[in-house]
């Protein structure tokens, strides 16, 4: 999903913006054009973590071998709201980070309260634990949109890659879902996504005829991000056959259009691009369940990198101060910053400004 081109959406329908909204917009929208070190504009996306709790243990996940002795936290209300009242002009919230937000038992509630003030919100989950009930409270909640991730349309593939999780009951869930949203006239958009590895790939035509066939209009195929210090894990999921790949691009595509799927791929192919193309640090941050402000959801444990901690400090005082000011420099020049090469970053190239 393109999130700037959501908020561009909303800024078109007038009762989204008050005035003063609609001018932070449009200075966000000259900045991430400028990339000027000191931002003047108030964010207007933000991404924050709900919980670092999980209920699978994903193959591909670095969760599991670089963050394993991480503390579990899920994100109160009350911590919430705190963080909330900080970013006055925010019309687009991610609620997510290393877990599965409906672990927290407060979700609804965190949701709430941006949705009253007409912010877009949503939110990635596996889909084990959106339980008709779930379901009717997400319709219910007027959530702008959610992602499910299931890496297979087949039982023992599924079952491989996402350890612990019941194919029987995730596809239930996600045709009652799609279900709903028909019923309801919602307009949730609902959207699958695949993570692209060796287990999979050759399945990914079939997955996308079998997923349109159940009424499921958005799928996005995104590339596996494993950092280089860990080889051997690399070696077993990324994908390294240029050709193969290409072929099931083309095969997917031509899948897409015979079942009315909306396609999109994030760095489908293995290759590394060179153009530059993030604009996170322009337009608001990533937080973490413990307050630690960072740069985005790639870069997310403040061991590697931290702004500062927005229960312990004020966020207008972090967003221009100097380490921000520092990876904003990096990042706007040619060359691919030395954290972000690190990192492996998926969506390196991806601007939030696409279509």
């Amino acid at each position: 999903m393109r999130i700037l081109s959501k908020i561009k959406l909303g800024l078109g329908l007038a009762f989204r913006f008050k005035f003063k909204e609609a001018i932070n917009f449009i200075k966000a929208y000259i900045t991430i054009k400028k990339e000027p070190l000191i931002v003047k504009s108030k964010p207007v996306l933000v991404q924050i973590e709900a919980t670092n709790r999980c209920n699978l243990k994903c193959i591909m996940c670095a969760v599991n071998y670089e963050r394993k002795d991480q503390k579990k936290n899920d994100l109160t209300i009350n911590k919430f709201k705190n963080i909330l009242q900080q970013f006055p002009y925010v019309k687009s919230l991610i609620l997510n980070g290393s877990g599965e937000p409906l672990l927290n038992k407060d979700i609804f509630q965190i949701i709430e309260k941006p949705i009253k003030k007409n912010v877009l919100v949503g939110f990635h989950t596996n889909g084990l634990l959106l339980t008709k009930d779930i379901a009717e409270k997400i319709i219910a909640s007027d959530l702008s949109w959610l992602n499910i991730s299931i890496d297979s349309h087949k039982k023992e593939t599924y079952e491989q890659i996402r350890k612990g999780s019941d194919y029987e009951k995730v596809i239930a869930n996600i045709k009652y879902l799609t279900y709903l949203i028909k019923k309801t006239n919602s307009k949730l958009e609902l959207t699958l996504v695949i993570v692209i590895m060796n287990h999979n790939l050759k399945e990914l035509p079939d997955y996308i005829k079998f997923f349109g066939s159940i009424g499921v209009e958005n799928i996005k195929a995104q590339r596996v991000h494993i950092m280089d210090e860990y080889p051997e894990k690399k070696k077993k999921f990324v994908v390294k056959n240029k050709e193969l790949s290409k072929k099931m691009h083309i095969k997917a595509i031509e899948e897409a259009k015979k079942n009315g799927v909306n396609l999109t791929f994030t760095t489908f192919y293995t290759e590394e691009k060179k153009e530059k193309g993030c604009n996170w640090p322009w337009l608001g941050p990533f937080i973490d369940v413990n307050g630690e402000v960072m740069p985005c959801c790639v870069i997310n444990t403040p061991d590697i990198l931290s702004f500062g901690n927005i229960f312990k400090e004020d966020f207008s005082k972090i967003w221009n101060n100097k380490k921000y000011q520092d990876f904003r420099k990096e990042l706007r020049s040619k060359k691919k910053p030395a954290l972000c090469k690190k990192m492996k970053c998926p969506y390196y190239t991806i601007s939030l400004l696409d279509n």
